[in-house]
């Protein structure tokens, strides 16, 4: 028993378990992550700063990807949840394929809610997408490599 407990406790610090979305109460995964629901979908802010494929990676991890945000209501539950970083997020909007044509990660619908001259490809190569405090989480396009929370989106 004690053997199979230090397994499960290694196993745990080398790669996140999925999280867990139990009815009732804030979801929480084993290492205590709280999490936000809104219908069918929830999201859990991952505070560590990374860049986006990084994002994207922990993400899959939790068994999730970065969040995609597909209406005004869902915006505005993502950042009441993703202000909490009191910093920009991620989420999972890319032009990187090619430059001007955004699209989601899930391949869900494109419905743009960008901040005020966004996006600008300011930096040249700004190709990936974040949700700005500046903007009241309105979208600016940032350089992917730009070290941000990320908001994950896991559906139970």
């Amino acid at each position: 028993m004690r053997l199979a407990l230090l397994a499960a406790l290694f196993v745990s610090c080398v790669r996140p378990a999925p999280l867990h979305l139990p009815d009732g109460g804030p979801p929480r995964d084993g290492a205590g992550i709280e999490t936000s629901c809104m219908g069918s979908h929830c999201y859990v802010l991952l505070p560590e700063a990374q860049t986006w494929a990084r994002a994207s990676l922990s993400c899959a991890e939790h068994g999730g990807h970065v969040v995609v945000v597909g209406s005004a209501d869902e915006e505005a539950a993502v950042w009441s949840f993703a202000s909490r970083a009191e910093m920009p997020v991620w989420i999972g909007a890319t032009d990187e394929g090619s430059e001007g044509t955004w699209r989601w990660v899930d391949a869900e619908a494109w419905s743009p809610m960008w901040g005020p001259g966004q996006p600008d490809n300011a930096a040249m190569g700004e190709n990936c997408a974040a949700m700005w405090a500046a903007f009241d989480g309105a979208w600016a396009d940032v350089s992917c490599d730009a070290m941000l929370p990320v908001v994950c989106e896991i559906e139970p």
